[in-house]
């Protein structure tokens, strides 16, 4: 059964939001004092002065790097580092086009307390159908979430639920069995940079094997990411990957593209959530 892209799209956002969704107190740091590894074993390669990888979106370049100098490109899974903060704002934007000219895009923002365990989350989502020449099945959220109690508002109404504390026990250790770390393969050392206000080890990689099946070619194969040099979690992720049935400038090629896009900013910034009034009007109607 083929999956569509706005359905890969769905999930991958689905799954984040669910591994974002606690952060219990076990969860702070690594656990059992280890770090989540990305399959395989990275390569380091120290990139000489002068080669950096041009930072797109960089608040803060510093570049520090000496080319000796060996550093961890492995970063924790995102929840545990998450998990490790007092607060932050995630975003998180996934965008897809295939052969056909459809167009997906979604986007989610977290902004969450984890000392206070509050949360606000917006979801975006839109479609381009060619067919149709025009935007379609276009999706918008916001979830409010204080202690135990959920409330959802989708543009029009709003749906409150509250879980007693052994279920939201519950539902916490669920998000804890799982977590997740960004598509990482064979990263290259760039540089010490500063990025959203926090000292970072600056990586770049590209994807290999493409086209052993299917015999495509990647025209655009560009990885970024940025990790805390205290605490080695993502502040920021960028993935772009252009994918044809040949080379640039055939006719009739198949062109399908990614790209992943992952930010992570107000780090320990108090952070402030309360449940709007529609919330409580929808508890009373419960």
């Amino acid at each position: 059964m083929k999956i569509s892209n706005r359905s890969q799209v769905i999930i991958a956002i689905s799954l984040i939001v669910v591994l974002t969704a606690c952060n219990l107190p076990f969860l702070s740091g690594s656990q059992n004092g280890e770090t989540a590894q990305p399959a395989g074993e990275p390569q380091i390669i120290i990139v000489e002065p002068g080669q950096e990888v041009p930072d797109e979106g960089s608040t803060s370049v510093e570049p520090e790097s000496s080319p000796n100098k060996e550093v961890d490109p492995d970063p924790v899974g995102l929840q545990d580092g998450l998990g490790s903060l007092d607060s932050y704002k995630l975003l998180i934007q996934i965008k897809t086009h295939d052969e056909k000219g459809s167009i997906n895009d979604m986007s989610t923002t977290i902004q969450r307390s984890v000392v206070d365990k509050t949360a606000y989350t917006i979801t975006e989502a839109s479609t381009f159908d060619p067919e149709e020449d025009e935007e379609v099945n276009d999706d918008y959220s916001e979830t409010y979430a204080v202690d135990n109690a959920t409330c959802t508002y989708d543009g029009e109404d709003y749906e409150y639920e509250e879980v007693s504390d052994q279920e939201k026990e519950m539902q916490d250790i669920f998000s804890s069995m799982l977590d997740f770390i960004p598509l990482i393969e064979d990263p290259v050392f760039v540089a010490e940079e500063t990025m959203n206000g926090i000292p970072c080890n600056h990586f770049s990689f590209k994807l290999s094997g493409i086209g052993d099946t299917s015999g495509s070619v990647a025209t655009i194969n560009e990885g970024n990411y940025w990790l805390a040099k205290d605490g080695q979690y993502i502040v920021r992720y960028s993935l772009k990957l252009e994918i044809r049935s040949g080379a640039e400038g055939t006719d009739g090629a198949e062109v399908n593209y990614l790209e992943s896009y992952v930010d992570l900013t107000d780090v320990n910034v108090p952070v402030s959530v309360t449940l709007p009034p529609g919330c409580f009007t929808a508890e009373t109607d419960e």
